[in-house]
């Protein structure tokens, strides 16, 4: 993994998906991207209340449907998320 946004132009930014890292809206607790990475998108699975905080270090609140894609760079998934979706990581 890496942090896609520091570059001027980083192929990753145009293509798929890598890994994702799963966040459990039963847990409880943020789920990271890892130190210095940042994910490329969160895919929801269920529709709800999903909170990050972006690849700019912006806390955002996003209501989402089920099989929602938010395409945006991501730090972590915050606890109060208490919906499953994953960060796409590259």
């Amino acid at each position: 993994m890496a942090n896609p946004f520091v570059d001027s132009f980083h192929p990753a930014q145009s293509g798929l998906a890598k890994d994702w890292i799963e966040h459990s809206g039963s847990g409880g607790s943020a789920t990271s991207a890892g130190a210095g990475n940042v994910g490329i998108g969160i895919y929801a699975e269920a529709a709800g209340t999903l909170q990050f905080e972006s690849a700019a270090g912006n806390n955002r609140t996003v209501q989402v449907a089920a099989g929602a894609y938010i395409v945006c760079g991501v730090k972590q998934i915050l606890a109060a998320t208490t919906i499953d979706c994953h960060i796409l990581v590259i």
